[in-house]
């Protein structure tokens, strides 16, 4: 998937500061479910483009890692929840302690998540690409 976005600041030759355009928004997919509207994040300048302020680029966004990373962030702690509800209920644990220790699996599966992505942030950044005309 590419989005096309504009190229606020290099922070280092591999590591830009990107920000959605208004236009960009309007067209982009993932509009509804954006929380970066308005606000610049990093991209990762893997090509070694001779980026400036301003310039006009396109993100990748690779799908396998797309699709991994929405597995971690939502899939994954998920599953945490019938896992500690089982072993609870196996424990003799009432099902009132059975479902909120689930809610607290689902609450472990998301920090865990989250420090996951903390340690691998990088490796999940869009790839700027040179825009098309």
């Amino acid at each position: 998937m590419f989005e096309h976005v504009i190229v606020e600041k290099v922070l280092s030759p591999n590591k830009v500061l990107v920000v959605c355009s208004s236009s960009a928004c309007a067209g982009c997919k993932g509009e509804l479910f954006c929380n970066n509207k308005g606000r610049s994040f990093e991209a990762s300048n893997e090509l070694g483009l001779p980026l400036k302020p301003g310039d006009a680029v396109e993100l990748h966004l690779k799908t396998g890692r797309t699709i991994f990373s929405s597995f971690v962030t939502l899939i994954f702690p998920l599953l945490f929840f019938p896992l500690v509800f089982w072993i609870l209920s196996r424990q003799g644990m009432s099902q009132m302690v059975s479902l909120l220790g689930g809610l607290g699996g689902i609450g472990f599966g998301f920090l865990l998540a989250w420090i996951y992505f903390r340690k691998t942030n990088d490796r999940y950044l869009p790839t700027v690409t040179p825009a098309e005309e």
